[in-house]
């Protein structure tokens, strides 16, 4: 079947499912829209999934993700925090928000409320890249020889999985230092372990690994039980990172390490 459709270079009109929608250049599903139109057979599931995000959302989480107006639902339940807020945003200015989809579903899986709760301090403090399998991407300052500052025997050499019992982690919020996993913020490197005997590294982290944010130094730091090491960045590439739209791995020479895990960063 054919749709009624008009478009211009600013927008496109469709006349479906008894109603207008108009889609302006700027959404994500503009392009894929225009070229499917061009054809003589108009497939409207198609164009109804690409144009209702809410519906397609719900479509794709098996329902465990819905956006109702201005709220978010996860399996039912209403979420309000930076990352809803952020979500939204995204969604209706027509981003793509599928890492921030995944990035929730991984959130949510986080087995512990207060652990959750902690991680949506971080992100209402500071900007949080996030990859395309719903990860963050966080820093840690390390010794020159890629031990750890404290004890000096953990290996966050680039491409390393770090892990430890969850168990084994501080999972109490109040305590600053404990033990632990540690990475932090941008923020939180301006006071840390400066000096030329110590590098930075950026690490990416499943939001379920989460065990603790410190309400001290603003939430810049937290406690994890895992994360992998993608390489070394200098001050003026955290600076970038955390102005910019998306991050190639490639930029960074990370894809050597991790080339199995994606190479774009959404951010805010």
């Amino acid at each position: 079947m054919r749709i009624p459709f008009s478009f211009s270079d600013d927008s496109l009109t469709l006349f479906m499912n008894g109603g207008v929608h108009t889609i302006p250049n700027t959404d994500t599903a503009f392009e894929q829209v225009k070229e499917h139109l061009k054809g003589s057979d108009h497939d409207v599931d198609f164009l109804t999934d690409l144009m209702d995000k809410p519906a397609f959302i719900t479509k794709t989480t098996s329902g465990r993700v819905e956006v109702k107006g201005n709220n978010v639902f996860f399996e039912g339940e209403v979420v309000h925090n930076a990352m809803t807020n952020k979500l939204l945003s995204m969604l209706s200015e027509g981003f793509d928000v599928a890492p921030w989809i995944s990035f929730m579903e991984n959130l949510m899986d986080n087995p512990s409320y207060n652990s959750r709760t902690c991680l949506y301090n971080f992100l209402d403090h500071f900007k949080t890249p996030v990859t395309e399998d719903g990860y963050f991407i966080a820093f840690k300052r390390v010794r020159d020889n890629y031990r750890d500052v404290h004890t000096g025997t953990m290996d966050n050499s680039p491409g390393k999985v770090v892990s430890m019992p969850r168990s084994q982690v501080d999972d109490n919020p109040n305590n600053t230092c404990s033990s632990g996993l540690h990475a932090c913020a941008d923020e939180y490197l301006k006071g840390f372990a400066t000096g030329s005997t110590y590098r930075t590294v950026a690490v990416k982290i499943n939001p379920r690994d989460v065990v603790a944010v410190p309400a001290d130094y603003s939430f810049s730091k937290m406690r994890v039980c895992e994360y992998t090491v993608l390489g070394d960045v200098s001050d003026a590439q955290v600076d970038k990172i955390r102005e910019s739209d998306y991050v190639d791995f490639d930029e960074y020479g990370w894809d050597q390490y991790v080339d199995d895990q994606g190479d774009v960063w959404y951010t805010e």
